[in-house]
């Protein structure tokens, strides 16, 4: 049997050889093109040769007609050889008909997406076999620091390197991972943000009133059965306090948010020829996704990163909220594929105290994710689907993050003078626990506006969490390792849309048209042939 099995690969490894249109792009990488062109020649040349013997031993020179003897002698490979040479001229013509027309509207995304693939194909990772992940937006720090924050052992590095690049791509053998930060609305509106001053409208002084919390947790744990509920076990936080050396070797909070409120920005969304720009743009990509992976799925998962930022008013909100579902359209209807969806909101690394949060954190733990777990398909209707976001939300302002805060908070100790130290500490714990719930309404209005605009059967949201993702991987990076391995995870969770679908049933019919109207000239033009040689 494994006799059998080689030499049936062997064969079709000649198959493909010789016909390169048929065979995967990743069966034709090696060896380099002059060789590959000499042994497709060589095959070529022995199977001419094996069906010249063929020719003779079959004796097909009684039966054929030909004005020509020699033609008689040589028809089995001269027609072996026609049906080749038509073989490689409707290959040419399909390249042809189907290539993108000269001179593309976007040659910058063109030829970083080259740039992309060249270093994919150097490292012999094929874009078709890996899982492809698409990041939207970008941390106000630096999107390369969210991919070290991951922890993953990139193969290829960011790719291209220029700052100005539309796209960048990071990859392993396990994912490869395509950021666009100049190729996209969430992009751009992350890329303005960082050159706005980083300012936040909530007073520093005084606390949060106390609010009645009414989440609906079995409604919650009935819509959210199998995901995890929390990402922390009792006993395992305590991480003692960093010392007064440490805070002293660690860099300053100067990205923090400002308790001085800001000018408002223009809204990027209401701007209508920079929308029509950017969607463009991020619909360019994703053809060029769908062309360099057909016909396999485009992508396998998304993952949104949100600005913390952009949740400092109601209209923010919103507005983030929209531009996310307007990439989210964008991307739905040109690669028409549906996969799961992941929101972030990133740059909590700003938020005033968060340092003294993930400084209390064990390593093991910062490697998990802060947020909530929710099934892809979930039991609800668009409503219900509404109110298990905003439960989620809810849950992580009002019971995960006072849980956490509320166990790292220490206690003066009688018999030491660390009381300044211990009330500065508490202080700063406390903040984080009242930024994020004055935010808790508006990150729910952004993800609502962003996810909750659809069936849950079709948007396959799998969650939202909470990440640092800042430069400094000590102090201002944490929850990041666990949200990548979550894209992996769920990275067969993918579906064709129904326009995808209606339109392959299309095709299909034509085919079969186009095929049943060849089968018919063919034994047309074979009867015809047959009469004219028996008179």
């Amino acid at each position: 049997m494994f006799l059998l099995n080689s030499i049936w690969r062997g064969i079709k490894g000649l198959a493909k050889l010789a016909f390169p249109f048929f065979a995967k792009a990743r069966e034709l990488r090696h060896p380099g093109q002059r060789l590959r062109w000499v042994l497709r020649l060589l095959v070529l040349a022995a199977t001419l040769v094996l069906l010249g013997f063929v020719n003779e031993w079959a004796d097909l020179e009684r039966v054929l007609r030909a004005p020509l003897p020699i033609l008689r002698k040589i028809w089995l490979p001269l027609l072996f050889l026609l049906i080749y040479v038509m073989s490689w001229l409707i290959w040419w013509l399909w390249e042809l008909l189907t290539a993108e027309k000269e001179g593309s509207e976007f040659p910058d995304i063109d030829e970083a997406w080259d740039a992309a693939l060249r270093a994919l194909e150097q490292a012999s990772i094929d874009l078709t076999q890996s899982p492809l992940f698409l990041i939207l937006g970008s941390p106000i720090g630096t999107e390369e620091a969210l991919l070290n924050a991951a922890k993953l052992s990139f193969e290829v590095g960011r790719t291209p390197r220029g700052a100005n690049a539309p796209l960048h791509v990071y990859a392993n053998r396990d994912g490869i991972y395509l950021t666009c930060p100049g190729a996209s609305l969430l992009g751009r509106q992350s890329a303005l943000l960082a050159e706005s001053p980083l300012t936040d409208g909530i007073p520093a002084a005084g606390p949060v009133p106390a609010r009645s919390v009414a989440v609906d947790l079995p409604a919650l744990a009935v819509a959210t059965q199998g995901a995890a509920s929390s990402p922390f076990e009792p006993g395992v936080l305590g991480r003692g306090p960093e010392s007064s050396e440490e805070r002293e070797k660690s860099p300053p909070d100067g990205r923090e948010l400002s308790s001085q409120p800001r000018r408002r920005r223009a809204s990027l969304i209401k701007d209508q020829l920079e929308v029509d720009l950017q969607t463009g743009r991020l619909q360019h990509l994703c053809r060029l996704i769908v062309r360099s992976r057909r016909p396999y799925c485009p992508i396998n998962g998304i993952l949104f990163l949100v600005p913390f930022s952009t949740t400092e008013s109601a209209d923010e909100a919103d507005e983030i909220g929209a531009i996310c579902q307007h990439d989210r359209a964008a991307v739905r209807d040109t690669l028409q594929v549906q996969c799961p969806v992941f929101a972030v909101i990133c740059d909590l690394e700003m938020v005033p105290g968060f340092r003294t949060f993930i400084g209390r954190f064990p390593e093991e733990q910062r490697e998990k994710v802060l947020g909530l777990d929710l099934p892809l398909v979930p039991v609800v209707d668009e409503s219900g689907f509404a109110r298990m976001i905003n439960d989620s939300v809810r849950w992580i302002a009002q019971v995960l993050i006072p849980t956490l805060v509320y166990r790292l908070w220490r206690l003066e100790e009688p018999d030491r003078t660390n009381a300044s130290e211990v009330l500065h500490e508490n202080i700063q714990l406390n903040q984080v626990l009242t930024r994020l719930q004055v935010r808790e309404d508006r990150v729910f209005r952004a993800l609502a506006r962003a996810f909750a605009s659809e069936s849950p059967d079709s948007t396959l949201f799998g969650g939202c969490y909470l990440a640092a993702t800042g430069r400094d991987a000590t102090h201002e990076q944490a929850f990041v390792v666990g949200i990548f391995r979550r894209l992996l995870e769920n990275q067969n969770y993918v579906s064709w849309t129904a326009e995808a679908l209606a339109e392959d049933a299309d095709y299909r019919r034509w085919a079969m048209l186009g095929w049943s109207s060849i089968g018919v000239f063919v034994v047309m033009v074979a009867s015809l042939g047959y009469f004219f040689w028996l008179g």
